[in-house]
């Protein structure tokens, strides 16, 4: 929230303050509120406040207004963290299908059955080697070389 929605906040405490009989908020009590919530977008504040009375029954305190509001954000959070995490599943799954992911799989396959195991560091510089001959390198891959490699030397083997 930002310091021109404290008449807002104000108005909308002092609606379901008279709704459960308490006398309206003062300018005291309205600086904690708005300092207890500002955290918070307006929007989602205020749809709280208005559909308060729909749930309980007693006028909140920040404190109760403050944890639903800061449980209903953690609840969109792992929503969005589950539902990224699934893409990413997908995103997987269908690399197989493309042309480009088949290519890089065949070539990891490939790599894998080499007699000689390579380190992270000399798969890196292989994968740096393939970019310079002008494969297009997958989001993975470059975070792999970046995982692997120091960036002065990731560094290097780009400009070369």
């Amino acid at each position: 929230m930002q310091r021109m929605d404290a008449s807002l906040l104000a108005q909308n405490l002092n609606a379901i303050a008279e709704v459960y009989e308490k006398k309206p908020v003062s300018s005291k009590a309205l600086e904690v509120w708005f300092d207890t919530l500002k955290e918070f977008p307006t929007e989602q504040v205020m749809g709280k406040i208005i559909n308060w009375p729909k749930s309980h029954i007693r006028f909140p305190a920040p404190a109760e207004l403050w944890k639903e509001l800061n449980d209903k954000q953690i609840e969109r959070r792992e929503e969005a963290f589950v539902a990224e995490k699934a893409l990413a599943v997908r995103e997987q799954h269908t690399m197989y299908r493309t042309e480009q992911g088949s290519k890089i799989i065949k070539e990891m396959k490939r790599m894998m059955q080499d007699t000689r195991r390579l380190s992270a560091r000399e798969l890196a510089h292989l994968m740096l080697q393939k970019q310079a001959q002008g494969e297009q390198l997958l989001s993975c891959q470059v975070e792999f070389i970046r995982d692997n490699l120091d960036t002065e030397e990731h560094n290097e083997e780009e400009a070369a």
